[in-house]
This record gives structure tokens, sequence and C-alpha cells, in this order.
């Protein structure tokens, strides 16, 4: 008969069990970037990752989204299947598919087993070099996703990230303008266009390939390579020197009477006309709130007005490092762990066990390819919002006189003992290692990040960490308040 547990007594906490970032292999593949194969005994599923050179930077001004429209509709058929044999194609081999369109290009992921990795291999080579982009398929993608512009508009949450991403950048820049497009960049896009943008993108040269997963059914590294060589990037290679996308029949744009109403909307809005006024200029339609720019405590802040929200959406931040910072990007991880992306880190401690003001706000430092990001986000109740922004504030600018070795050892540990849960599966690690080969660090970034921090003392840690958080917080603060500001605005200068 089993004893019962006492549970008057807590648990004995041993020490942690020794880990380390899974190791890599970056073996050649002719007319690609490479493929990088990482072997994790244990996990019998395989994780595919094949990522294609496809910046959001260059694409046409005028038709923005266009990369998004591409990755959306790419499984839509091909020269061998329409949308629906194609998907029971996928289905049959048991294999799974996610394409995305990043910043930086184009990402299919596809999981499968080991036996099924041919076939895998053989539909993406399918998918990436014969699409044929059906101008049905196009139009309806393009009119959904200017329904999803209008829902973003009327979200909260989805604005105040726009917003900050426009005061922070700038419109100007593409870091500025969202990576998804505008109603009018979007509403001008037909499939002639997508098939054009894949034509001059999506090849296998510069691709890269990183298989991730149990590898050891698949013999000798150099035939998981010649695999890779043989299904996916041959076939795919040969596509490129065909024929490529099937061209489609004669098109019209479609979209243009919602971008029409979207630009009388936020025309409207810009030029301050109330809540009412606005909607009466889009027809009726749901629309963005009234939008000011102020200053709060020497900060410059966008108010969005929206009458009787219950809570305040904030997004506050700076510009901050990439993934090439001088000296490294390790000091970044314990810092925003220690301000707000944990849940014991200070923004919590204070603003929601202390004061109640909020249900949590999460702090990030977001290496982006060109300029980084320090992000604050998350909410306050309406009544609340005025001293829990000046709250904020406060606390922010406080961050060095708290960071002290005790703080910075337990921030860095943190860091360090979530690392085996954060990267426990190959979708994970194959992603991760994905996404670093697209901004040209690959995954030896997150190896030597972890490490250094391993190396580091505590009180070497509170050293780098105050230098990291002086490096960019001495810089220009920016803010994003969406709410009611009937309610807050008079306190806060709006």
């Amino acid at each position: 008969m089993s004893s019962t547990a006492d549970r008057t007594v807590a648990p004995p906490v041993g020490a942690p069990a020794a880990w380390e970032y899974p190791a890599s292999q970056l073996l050649p593949l002719a007319g690609a970037g490479g493929v990088r194969l990482v072997d994790l005994p244990g996990q019998p599923v395989l994780a595919l990752e094949i990522v294609v050179p496809m910046p959001w930077v260059e694409e046409p001004r005028e038709m923005e989204g266009l990369s998004v429209i591409l990755a959306a509709t790419l499984d839509e058929g091909t020269q061998e299947h329409d949308a629906e044999s194609l998907a029971r194609a996928f289905e049959r081999a048991g294999v799974g598919l996610e394409l995305s369109s990043t910043e930086l290009g184009l990402m299919v992921g596809l999981e499968c087993t080991p036996s099924h990795l041919d076939d895998a291999l053989g539909l993406a080579a399918e998918l990436l070099g014969r699409p044929t982009f059906p101008t049905e398929a196009v139009q309806r993608e393009v009119r959904g996703r200017l329904f999803d512009i209008a829902q973003e508009r009327a979200t909260p949450s989805v604005r105040a990230m726009r917003e900050f991403a426009t005061l922070l950048h700038g419109e100007d820049t593409r870091e500025g303008r969202p990576g998804a497009g505008s109603a009018q960049t979007v509403s001008a896009i037909t499939a002639a266009d997508v098939r054009a943008h894949h034509a001059r993108w999506v090849r296998p040269d510069g691709a890269g390939v990183v298989l991730a997963g149990d590898l050891s059914g698949l013999g000798a590294p150099g035939e998981a390579v010649a695999r890779v060589q043989q299904h996916l990037i041959d076939p795919w290679a040969a596509a490129v020197a065909g024929e490529g996308a099937a061209a489609g029949p004669e098109e019209t744009v479609v979209g243009a009477e919602a971008a029409e109403r979207s630009g009388a909307v936020g025309a409207a809005v810009e030029a301050g006309a109330g809540e009412a006024e606005a909607a009466q200029a889009g027809g009726g339609a749901v629309c963005e709130g009234v939008r000011r720019r102020i200053e709060v405590d020497g900060v410059e802040t966008v108010v969005v007005h929206r009458s009787g929200a219950a809570q305040t959406e904030v997004r506050l931040g700076w510009l901050g490092p990439t993934r090439r910072e001088p000296g490294g990007f390790h000091p970044y991880a314990p810092l925003a762990v220690h301000v707000g992306a944990s849940p014991t880190s200070l923004l919590d401690e204070v603003l929601r066990e202390e004061k109640g003001w909020t249900y949590g706000m999460r702090a990030a430092f977001r290496p982006r390819h060109r300029v980084g990001e320090f992000l604050v986000a998350g909410s306050f109740t309406t009544a609340d919002t005025a001293p829990a922004v000046r709250e904020l504030l406060r606390l922010l600018r406080g961050v060095p006189d708290g960071l002290d070795a005790r703080a910075a050892a337990a921030a860095r540990d943190y860091t360090l003992l979530t690392a085996p849960m954060r990267y426990a599966t190959a979708e994970t690690l194959a992603h991760e290692a994905a996404v670093l080969t697209l901004d040209g660090v690959g995954p030896e970034f997150s190896a030597r990040t972890l490490g250094s921090l391993g190396e580091t003392s505590a009180a070497e840690m509170a050293d780098q960490m105050r230098a990291a958080w002086q490096r960019w917080a001495g810089g220009r603060w920016v803010m994003v308040l969406v709410g009611d500001a009937d309610v807050w605005g008079e306190a806060l200068g709006a």
C-alpha cells in the first residue's frame, strides 16, 4: 500500500540538469544556401524549415503587403494539383505545412516522420517552384486582408502597436509602416503582381534549409543532404529554369472601393473629426478614434481616443539593439526579464501586485534586422491610467538603480533555467534556426548568447545590464495610449 505524501513539507529542489543549446551542422547544397542539420535523439517527428530571402523593404511602395499575400496563396494550387488535391496530397503523406512571410523572407515550415521526408521535400519543391496563384484565390485573399485591416484598426491592442511603430520609426521607413500593407497598397495587388514577385524572389539560390529531429534513421549527414538536394533543390531549380508560376487570365484590381472608404475614414480622423463624423465619412463603418499628439513627462505620446473603453492600451519604448550589437546581445535577455518579461518582474511587482492597475505589463528587446526596439506593452484600468502611466515612467527611469548583483543573478538564472523549456521541441529549434539564418547570424547566435550568460558572474552581469540599459534608454522615448481620453486625458495633458 502506497504512503500518502506529506504536503505540509515542500519537496526538495535539486540542482538543474546540465543543458547546452543543441549543436548543429551546416552543410553545402548545390545551387542553394546550405542545409543545417540539428540532431535531437528521441524526437521522432522531423521539423523542416525552408527560408527564402524576400524582404518587405524590397516590395514596391504602392503594393506593400505583396509578400504576405504571396505566402497566403502559395498553397492555392500548383501546375500538378489544384488547392483541394494539393491539400489531400499533404494529408496522405502525413505532412504538416505552415507558410508565413516575415520582415526578411518567406518561411515554409513542414513536419513529417522520417519515412515521409522525401514526400515532404517533393511537395515543398512543387509548392515553391510551380505554384499557379489562381486569380480568384488572390482576389479572395486581398478582400479578406482588407476586412482584416478594418478589424485591426478597430482593435485597440493592434492599433496601439501600429501607432507605436509609426511614431518610433517614422512613416517614411518600412519599419514604421504595416508589414502586411495598408488598405490602399493591398487593394492594388493582383495575381499577376504576385506571380512576378514569386519569379523574382522565390528561387533556390540563397535559400536555406533546416532539418531538426531524430536524424538517426536518415543515415550519415551526407545522405540527408543528398535527399534534400535530390527531392527539393534540384526539382525547384528545374522549375525556376522552366516556366515557374503559371500565368492566369486577365484580371481587375479588387478592393478599390474598400480602400477608398478606408482612406476617407483615415482622412477624417487625421483632420481631427470626431468618431461620428469619421464614421459618416466611411459610410457608417467602424472607424478609428481621434488621434492626438502630446507630451507626457517629456515622452512623445500619441493618444487615440476610444469612448467608453474599460482599459487603456499602452505601448512605450525606444530604439534598441540588433543581434549584431557590439559586445554581444547577452545582457539584453536578462535585462528584459528584470524589467518585465517574467512573473516576478519589476513592472508586475509594482503595477500589478502592489497597485492592482493592470493584469500584467510585458517588456522585451526586439532585435529587428536594421534597428531593434525596446517595448513595454500592456493595459491599465481606465480610471487609473494617469497615475499608472506616471508610475510606469518612474519605474523605467529608475531601472539602473535597482540593478544590483542579486537582481542581475536572478534575471540571468531565470533566462538560463527556462531555456530547456523554450527549446524543447524540434519545431521550435528549427524555426529559430530559420529566423536566425534569414537574419544572417545562424543558431550560433543563441548558443553564444546563452554561453556568455553562463560564464558571467553576478557582479559583472549587473554592470553589463546597467551599461546596456543606459546605452539605449538615454535616447528618445515614445508612447501610445489607446483608450477613453475623456477620463484621463486632462490629467496627462491631452
